[in-house]
């Protein structure tokens, strides 16, 4: 075994022994939760899920938890927190509680309530949280105040058993504006353009390991002073770095890290025990092949540089997914359902290697409609399970299938075919009156979805597929890869057909079109379609048709105009033109089969009634 494969094998091991630890581990079992994206979100549920915070606030009683799933929320009024409520983001990196530019704060406690606010990013407002005459034990932890240079984070207003703890605050106009000596434990200050903290007269004996900018710390406290606090990205990703200051610096009165950092607690929003412990999704994903008909592929991404995850190599890393079904992960690798694959934290990248791929062509698809338009056909026919694409084949003289013609006397298909992704297509800068031999086949090709998740040091959890809960991110954007050759099916009938105005020529301005489509209202009804069927596949395909239809384009139009002109006459033509129209829809939309029975059982009928009238002396004079 080499050097490689043991490193492997071990951190596979260590990972997920760490993870058998912790994978049942949760913050906390929400009994409310909140999903603007879900349009399916019941209030019948388990636990009852509301589409806003508000409506799930309204009916929590005290002591109970509601768990806001990952988005943007923007409330139409400013949120206001009841008593005992818990009030928690289940990711705080992607779950936004945003002002929407708005005066109002986003959040208001008012009167005396103990809860808790915890794992939000706040954004976009000139007020984050505001307290007021709150007496209890109010809790705003772990949490991220981005609000813009003008906006304050929180407003605490005589309510001297406030706590702030573990916090980012980060490019707002005044972090926390206070009155009384409250708890601030654990937050980092950056670029607050006026205050961190306001009314520096008051006592501050409660402010404890925090960590300031230079010249926005208050006096007479222990902190930090320092011009970077060491965050991942600045703006973005609010974890630390390995040089951080704030690595292990916070009181840890406030309670250890849950990361494995038992030697203390972090400073900032992913610091203490109450921290949200999901981390970024990986960004950049990048799922190429080497080659266009290649059954590996390359997958690269961006590193999570996290100390939890860079500094952590043989248990923290990444897990690539994958599978052959948008969003399900199976596998189908050398080893049938190998994903996830897990890779070592300073790696960022990784291939992919005997993938499945398609083996039989797809079926062939069983019809082609067409519609005419002004120099275009608008092509539709049904979808063929398995098919990844279509091939638009059309010429002006016939064709064979790209299966059969090297056994059929009919040419080839034509070369350089129009490629679809859907069931339809519309073929363009054709020319009107010409016509053409159309016709459309399956492709199939193996296609895989990629996804990558991190984890960090508290190791792998044993639950495949359960991500974005704890200490593994959510899936990164999905990749979609075609790996394989590209198997095409036999062509679809051939069908011959050709663009022309919908209104006829000459062109009647505002008037309308031909007798038919007059008659009826609209050129898409289904009689004048049948009609119109029934003169591409039996008149225009003769001389004596063919004159009959040149004749009816010169005087058409005349009396499509009189029909316009005098609407009272339209039932009386729609009635008239009913034989004809039953008569195409029988020619056109009957098998070959049906259409001679009828004929047979209509000579022989014809031939009885003969019959009758001759024995019955009604043959003839005698």
């Amino acid at each position: 075994m080499n050097r490689k494969v043991r490193t492997y094998t071990l951190f596979v091991v260590i990972s997920v022994l760490i993870g058998t630890a912790v994978a049942s581990k949760t913050l906390f079992a929400e009994d409310i939760k909140v999903d603007q994206s879900d349009v399916n979100c019941k209030t019948t549920s388990t636990p009852p899920c509301y589409l806003t915070i508000q409506d799930a606030i309204n009916v929590a009683t005290s002591g109970q938890s509601i768990l806001v799933e990952r988005g943007n929320y923007v409330p139409a009024a400013t949120i206001t927190l009841k008593d005992g409520i818990t009030l928690m983001g289940r990711e705080t990196a992607q779950t936004f509680l945003s002002g929407g530019g708005g005066s109002g704060p986003i959040v208001s406690v008012t009167g005396s309530l103990g809860a808790n606010i915890q794992n939000f990013t706040f954004t976009s407002a000139l007020s984050g949280i505001h307290v007021l005459n709150n007496t209890s034990t109010l809790i705003i932890r772990n949490n991220v105040f981005d609000l813009g240079t003008s906006g304050t984070a929180i407003a605490i207003q005589n309510s001297s058993n406030a706590q702030v703890i573990n916090n980012v605050f980060y490019s707002n106009g005044t972090a926390i504006n206070r009155d009384a000596d409250i708890k601030i434990h654990n937050n980092i200050f950056r670029n607050n353009s006026t205050a961190a903290i306001s009314a520096l007269s008051v006592t501050a004996t409660g402010i404890s390991n925090n960590f300031f900018d230079i010249d926005t710390a208050p006096t007479g406290t222990r902190f930090i002073i320092g011009t970077d606090p060491g965050f991942v990205s600045p703006g973005s990703d609010f974890h630390l770095l390995a040089t951080s200051p704030c690595i292990t610096a916070g009181a840890t009165s406030d309670g250890i890290n849950t990361m494995g950092d038992t030697g203390g607690t972090d400073i900032g929003a992913y610091g203490g025990t109450n921290a949200d412990t999901i981390p970024v999704k990986v960004a950049n994903v990048l799922a190429t092949k080497p080659t266009p008909t290649a059954t590996s592929i390359d997958v690269s991404w961006s590193a999570n540089t996290s100390y939890v995850i860079a500094s952590y190599r043989f248990i923290a890393g990444y897990r690539l997914y994958y599978g052959t079904s948008p969003g399900i992960y199976n596998g189908k690798g050398a080893v049938e359902g190998n994903s996830p694959i897990n890779v070592l934290s300073g790696e960022t990248s990784t291939t992919l290697t005997s993938l499945s791929t398609a083996t039989v062509p797809p079926a062939s698809p069983t019809s082609l409609v067409s519609e005419p338009r002004d120099q275009s056909l608008i092509l539709s026919w049904p979808a063929v399970p398995g098919a990844t694409s279509y091939k638009i084949y059309y010429s002006l003289t016939s064709f064979g299938s790209p299966t059969t013609s090297t056994s059929s006397t009919a040419p080839d298909v034509p070369s350089n075919p129009q490629v679809s992704l859907t069931n339809s297509y519309t073929l363009t800068g054709l020319t009107n009156g010409l016509t053409y031999y159309i016709a459309v086949s399956a492709v199939e090709q193996t296609a895989y979805y990629i996804a990558v998740t991190t984890f960090d040091n508290m190791g792998l959890s044993t639950s495949v597929g359960v991500v974005g809960t704890s200490h593994e991110s959510a899936y990164s954007q999905e990749q979609q890869v075609f790996v394989g050759p590209a198997l095409e099916g036999a062509i679809s009938p051939i069908i011959t057909d050709f663009p022309e105005p919908i209104v006829p020529y000459p062109n009647l301005p505002n008037k309308g079109c031909f007798i038919a489509t007059a008659a009826y209202g609209y050129y898409s009804a289904p009689e004048v379609q049948a009609l119109r069927e029934f003169r591409d596949r039996f008149l225009l395909t003769n001389r004596p048709g063919s004159a009959f239809v040149a004749w009816y384009y010169t005087h058409g139009p005349v009396a499509a105009a009189y029909l316009n002109a005098h609407p009272a006459w339209k039932p009386a033509v729609r009635a008239a033109l009913l034989p004809a129209v039953g008569a195409a829809l029988f020619l056109t939309r009957t098998p070959p089969i049906t259409q001679f029975v009828a004929v047979m059982f209509a000579i022989f009928a014809l031939a009885a009634v003969i019959a009758y009238r001759r024995r019955s002396g009604h043959g003839g004079p005698h």
